[in-house]
């Protein structure tokens, strides 16, 4: 019964395989344009025997698809013919055997002819989004921008589309894997580039489609190697020469910004530069249309200088290129916050009231490289990364904790120092200064082959990277207890050196099954070792300070090394991997359904040394099955997915060292031997519709995840001196309910007018462990729901004038029995609209303004209500080249940033600093220049 798993699908693979037969055998392929990409439609295609006679002849459909039967095994000519495009001819081979039921002739690139294409101007109703097959389309030219937008203004207004802070993207609740530029990679890794640096202007659509890997180029079929991807295509004119922007600006409040870009294409090369200096916190554009919420607003203040570049080149048969990517930024972050806690015991609450102040410079400097082949039957990549950074911080942190709720905000600090507050209900005061520097290596190689054996697939990959980092501490202590003698008073120093590197490597054999619809067995072998080598020395000595809480200290003569907190450590993490994959798809009632299924079979085997000695060994199960159906039609893409998986890890191991960590006396750390494996399962189903017709959308999906085993830290609470002890437990019983349905469509006035909305549903159930008496835990589970509504009204007057409402809702409400305290509900929302208008004399208006508010927070100074005004007036001169902007930014001055976060210990409310307001001037000019024509 130990193998059962593995008999059961070899034998119904064996079933599946030998009860399909073989079908006719199809050649199909894609005609593109030469220059920028795009596929094209009713291209004549014939395949011709060697002495030029005709076999048979098709044409392509709207995607730039063709496909007809294979004659059988031979050598033949395909002869790809269209009006404004030049002849062109290629060599097709047909070798693969009969249980290969599709060819690949690849992607045919036609060169335009021209001696044939005139000016032509097409005058349409501009529709934003449509779908070509299993490909969205945006319409760049149908969104109306605010002038001098980047391509990040773009990307968050397409329906559907959630654009993260941080450059990441999501499609229907899709993660996209890579933001590509003509089909191509672009600053692959840091979209962030892309979005903020290349003008709006030069864009001329935006798919989002599942784009086939390598393994699929190679076997001529679908290899299941698909990754959603974000296609930006530039216009004709931007497609082929040189395109430069700059706009440079100041204003009141000392703000500045300068930002460049510069970009040369070619259909075999391309360079991009870009360079970024301000001081203004946020790329945001007035009158933007986004999911506005009360904590979206830039915390802080951030100086940043950033500059980079990338080269890309690819030879004219497109089967070898390269690509080099350095860039640097050096930013100073000022962060400022002042909050206020709830902590939750066992049988009470503790509050607490802090102040934090951090001043950090950190500075980046990485360099990646790319080398790659594409030859008929293997293909191969190259790449490296070297990455340095340093960084050094500055940090100031003080704060209180209560045995009754404080009824004041962090002022009360103020008052303890001065000995103007009453001690009766404080456990203790802490104030900490800190300060320290560091540096980081890395360097990463790595390999990927792929190789087609008869209609099978042979692919090798692996890595090796190395890391070194090196940080220095000093820092003043001083803790205050009221109600013991736990008072500490001291100075220390503390050093991190670690040396890590790690290798992984994966070994695959894929086989293709008999059928059209692309059934595959899959077999991978992969290893993984991690390896850390660290010291960590730790020096503390007392002092005497002038005062209880405050004054300057008297230096000691040196610092002594703390034996107990010091340490050195090695530790190795190998992982080895068997997993069988193995799909099977068929059609029912016009949909293609499809069935996955994978079973993993994985050992760790983890190693500590030096201090203390640890050795686990286990072996891991994680299976996962799929089921997804998916049906395409002229003006419909609709998919529907529902799978299971069971997944396991162990414990880290520095949470299983029998260690305590008393650096910081008020919150001691303890390691727990005892800890037991983590399981987690997760079933999910998901279900997408979108149409052309109306360009309307509905999105859905549940998930429930219940998780076994989780390290949760538990908390010992010292009630008279009301220090902590942090030490991790298994725990059992944690689960997550989520749901979300995101819908939208044009509702009126010729599809201008059109109506979305996105609800959220989470229901979190966790368990906090706490204990008061220095022993017996108490298990505390903690009911957390929290619901989310977006909903946004969108009119697009005319081509140049938009008006945008919207309206959005959190609430987060928390309830847990055992606790004495009544269950509370928080939460914020926004109002607002933003207009883009075209005013007479060449200027533009862009603005937005909404309305933001809190509720139910423990500091009701918290519940401040905010009217937040943006606006941008844009004069465009010289035909367009050159636009004068005047930006205003915070022009009420309303704007203050408050937060909450809620978790299973608790709830912090923070209040952090902002930029002021301010108004800018600033000039953009661009340029751009196209090859002459031959």
């Amino acid at each position: 019964m130990k193998h059962w798993r593995y008999i059961l699908l070899t034998s119904l693979t064996m079933l599946l395989w030998g009860g399909r037969g073989f079908a006719q055998q199809r050649i199909y392929g894609s005609v593109a344009d030469h220059v920028d990409g795009e596929y094209l439609p009713s291209v004549s295609v014939s395949l011709l025997q060697r002495d030029s006679v005709k076999i048979q002849s098709t044409v392509t459909n709207e995607r730039g698809r063709y496909s007809f039967d294979s004659p059988g095994k031979g050598s033949y000519i395909l002869q790809f013919t269209s009006l404004g495009y030049k002849g062109a001819c290629k060599d097709l081979v047909v070798s693969v055997p009969k249980r290969i039921t599709e060819v690949d002739a690849g992607l045919m690139r036609l060169k335009r002819d021209a001696t044939l294409l005139g000016e032509v101007k097409v005058t349409a109703t501009k529709i934003k989004m449509f779908q070509r097959g299993d490909t969205v389309v945006y319409n760049a030219d149908a969104f109306s921008l605010a002038e001098g937008s980047m391509l990040q203004a773009l990307v968050s207004q397409l329906p559907g589309v959630t654009l993260n802070d941080d450059g990441r993207i999501y499609v229907n609740g899709r993660f996209v894997s890579s933001l590509l530029l003509n089909g191509r990679d672009f600053f692959k890794g840091n979209p962030l580039v892309a979005l903020e640096n290349l003008p709006a202007y030069t864009v001329k659509t935006v798919k989002v489609y599942d784009k086939a890997g390598e393994a699929t180029r190679l076997l001529g079929r679908d290899a299941g190697d698909k990754a959603l991807v974000m296609d930006v295509n530039l216009k004709r004119e931007y497609n082929e020469g040189y395109i430069a922007n700059a706009d440079m600006g100041c204003g009141s409040s000392d703000r500045y910004k300068a930002q460049l870009f510069g970009l040369r294409f070619t259909h075999l090369s391309r360079l991009a530069l870009f360079g970024n200096l301000n001081n203004v916190n946020s790329n945001k554009q007035p009158g933007r249309q986004g999911d506005w919420k009360g904590d979206d607003t830039p915390t802080g203040r951030q100086k940043t200088v950033a500059v980079g570049g990338e080269y890309s080149y690819e030879n004219r048969s497109h089967n070898v290129g390269f690509s080099l990517t350095p860039t640097f930024s050096r930013l100073k972050t000022d962060n400022q916050a002042w909050t206020s806690g709830q902590t939750y015991l066992d049988n009470a609450l503790l509050f607490t009231r802090g102040q934090t102040a951090n001043l950090e410079r950190p500075a980046a400097l990485s360099t990646k490289g790319k080398l790659w082949t594409r030859k008929k039957k293997w293909s191969g990549e190259l790449y490296a990364e070297a990455q340095y950074e340093k960084k050094s911080v500055e940090s100031l942190a003080r704060s209180a904790s209560f045995m009754n709720h404080p009824h004041a905000s962090t002022e009360i600090l103020d008052s303890i120092v001065a000995g103007t507050a009453s001690l009766a209900g404080v456990y203790n005061y802490l104030n900490n200064s800190l300060t320290g520097n560091g540096e980081n290596y890395k360097l990463t190689l790595g390999q990927t082959m792929r190789m087609k054996v008869g209609g099978d697939l042979l692919s090798a990959d692996a890595e090796y990277s190395y890391t070194k980092e090196c940080h220095n501490t000093r820092s003043l202590y001083q803790l205050a207890t009221y109600h013991s003698d736990a008072s500490r008073n001291q100075r220390t120093f503390g050093a991190t050196n670690n040396h890590m590197y790690q290798l992984k490597a994966n070994l695959r054999y894929q086989m293709f099954l008999s059928g059209k619809f692309n059934d595959f067995l899959l077999f991978r072998y992969g290893f993984s070792e991690d390896a850390l080598r660290s010291s960590n020395p730790f020096s503390a000595s007392p002092y005497h300070p002038s005062g209880a809480t405050q004054g300057g200290p008297t230096p000691p003569d040196s610092l002594r090394l703390d034996q107990a907190n010091s340490y050195s450590l090695s530790e190795h993490h190998y992982k080895h991997t068997l997993e069988a994959r193995f799909r099977y798809s068929w059609k029912v009632a016009g949909q293609l359904l499809a069935l996955s299924v994978a079973v993993p079979v994985v050992w760790h085997h983890d190693l500590r040394g030096a201090r203390y000695h640890l050795a686990h060994n286990k072996v891991f199960v994680d299976p996962e099955v799929v089921l997804s159906a998916d049906k395409f039609a002229p003006g419909l893409m609709q998919t529907a997915i529902v799978g299971f998986n069971l997944s396991h890890a162990m414990p880290q191991l520095p949470d299983m060292v029998p260690f305590e960590d008393t650096r910081l006396p008020h919150r001691v750390v303890r390691g727990n031997a005892q800890l037991g494996n983590i399981q987690k399962v997760k079933a999910f189903a998901s279900f997408s519709k979108r149409m052309s017709k109306h360009q309307s959308h509905f999105v859905s999906s549940i998930e429930f995840c219940n998780t076994q085993g989780a390290p949760t830290n538990a908390l010992f609470f010292n009630t008279a001196s009301g220090i902590q002890t942090l030490q991790p437990h298994s725990t059992y019983g944690n689960w997550k309910a989520s749901l979300m349905i995101d819908a939208g469509r044009a509702i009126a006035l010729n599809d201008r007018l059109q109506l979305s909305n996105k609800v959220e549903a989470a229901w979190l159930h966790t368990i906090a462990l706490s204990s008061t008496d220095g022993h017996q835990l108490n298990r505390n589970p903690i009911n957390n729901l929290n619901l989310k509504e977006v909903v946004q009204l969108t009119c697009d007057i005319s081509s140049a004038t938009k008006v945008g409402l919207y309206a959005s809702a959190t609430i987060d409400r928390v309830a847990s029995e055992p606790h004495e305290f009544d269950p509370y509900t928080v939460g914020c929302y926004a109002v607002g609209c933003n207009v883009v208008a075209r005013l007479p004399l060449h200027m533009q208006l862009a603005t937005d303004i909404r309305m933001l508010g809190n509720y139910g927070y423990s500091d009701t100074q918290m519940h401040k209500k905010e009217l937040v005004w943006n606006a941008r007036l844009t004069k465009s001169l010289m035909k367009g080249r050159l636009q004068l902007m005047l930006d205003g930014y915070d022009l009420l001055r309303q704007i203050s940033n408050r937060h909450y976060i809620i978790n299973a210990q608790g709830r912090l409310e923070q209040y952090t600093n902002a930029i002021p307001r301010y108004v800018m001037m600033h000039a953009a000019f661009k340029i751009n220049k196209n090859p002459k024509k031959k």
